[in-house]
């Protein structure tokens, strides 16, 4: 029982350490965890898809982070699972293919990319 219960403060330790590390790539203005930026420069249909991602992801124990700086641009949302995965999801709109590959170039390897496209996006179907 004791050797268990050492075995799960290890793990716990381990997942906080992994969260920090990916919380690093974050610019230190930009971790604030929970809130949704909202920019008038986005379209009103881009920055609705990053409230519900947003607050799904929330609503799963996810810690969000959204319109925040990283190496290479700023990314719509940052997501961290609980067990401590990173994700960098960009939500596309008025935005071209171009533009998307080149943020790619810059982004860490830490973050799985994933892509969401606001014409056939529904929150119902999204997952991670």
């Amino acid at each position: 029982m004791i050797l268990l219960n050492l075995i799960l403060r290890m793990n716990k330790k381990q997942i906080q350490f992994k969260k920090n590390r990916l919380k690093q790539a974050i610019d230190f203005k930009d971790r604030k965890e929970g809130i949704v930026k909202i920019y008038s420069n986005n379209t009103y249909l881009h920055e609705l898809v990053k409230f519900q991602i947003s607050y799904k992801l929330k609503k799963l124990g996810y810690e969000i982070y959204s319109e925040c700086r990283i190496k290479g641009g700023r990314v719509d949302i940052i997501a961290i699972s609980p067990e401590a995965k990173g994700y960098i999801i960009e939500i596309l709109n008025s935005e071209s293919d171009n533009s998307y590959k080149r943020k790619l170039e810059e982004y860490s390897l830490e973050f799985e990319i994933i892509k969401v496209n606001c014409k056939d996006f529904s929150i119902d179907n999204f997952e991670l």
